[in-house]
């Protein structure tokens, strides 16, 4: 078989041949092209939970701020056991006004015996 015939000859077998897969592949393009709706809003959901995802980085930051700022009913309990009171306070006054008399008790005392001399 002469060359020139077993081209002639393939000419008419390779686009028979070729047709299936240029409409396989005319298919394939066409569902891309459908998908592409799907990947932008693939692509959106993906940016807001990643944006989710720092504000809730972000508040629980703030949260942890705040645990170690306000003050929690057990450490406000063990500042009120640590706190004085009303009657400490008055019995503790009660000392310095006996111990601010005896100071001037003994001034007194002190100049009395600094004239006597």
């Amino acid at each position: 078989m002469p060359n020139e015939e077993l081209a002639k000859m393939l000419r008419g077998i390779i686009p028979a041949e070729l047709k299936p897969i240029k409409d396989e592949l005319v298919s394939v393009k066409t569902q891309l092209g459908e998908l592409e709706p799907i990947k932008i809003q693939l692509d959106e959901n993906t940016r807001i939970a990643k944006a989710l995802l720092h504000r809730t980085e972000e508040l629980d930051a703030k949260f942890d701020g705040l645990l170690l700022a306000t003050a929690t009913k057990e450490s406000i309990a063990r500042l009120e056991a640590k706190m004085a009171s009303k009657e400490d306070i008055d019995r503790l006054a009660h000392d310095v006004n006996f111990l601010v008399r005896k100071a001037a008790e003994h001034d007194e005392d002190i100049r009395r015996l600094r004239k006597a001399e």
